[in-house]
């Protein structure tokens, strides 16, 4: 219930958050509102197919039915272990999907906020050292 209120909370921020994220003086909440808004709407979703994909995976497993040959019995015992080590491997990630996302996906956004904000710096300065010069010629 808490979750969809935030959902519902953030979706109707978006267009504020979207113009802050435009806007150089307000990107630092443009940008705590775009990792709120991937963490709780997007980061759910990819979780749910994670888990929809583990599921497919251990029902897989589950429904391969031995055959009385030695062989074709080997091969689907290998391709049972090998669908639980796989839906057994979705399953321990899943919880770790917004913390992975969070730090791998939103990562260029960070850096290009840093690398803007030292290009501002340097602007900043660039100018004011102009204008010294300039008020000192006059």
């Amino acid at each position: 219930m808490v979750r969809l209120a935030v959902v519902a909370l953030l979706t109707a921020l978006s267009p504020l958050g979207l113009l802050c994220l435009a806007l150089p003086q307000t990107q630092r909440w443009g940008q705590i509102w775009l990792s709120a808004f991937v963490s709780s709407v997007m980061i759910q979703f990819i979780q749910i197919t994670a888990l929809s994909l583990g599921g497919l995976l251990v029902s897989y497993s589950t429904s391969i039915q031995i055959s009385t040959n030695p062989v074709a019995g080997l091969d689907t015992i290998i391709q049972q272990i090998v669908a639980l080590l796989l839906s057994g491997a979705v399953f321990y990630l899943v919880p770790r999907l917004p913390s992975m996302i969070q730090s791998y996906a939103l990562r260029p956004i960070l850096q290009a906020q840093q690398q803007a904000d030292s290009v501002q710096s340097q602007v900043t300065t660039q100018v004011e050292s102009m204008a010294i010069r300039a008020i000192a010629a006059l």
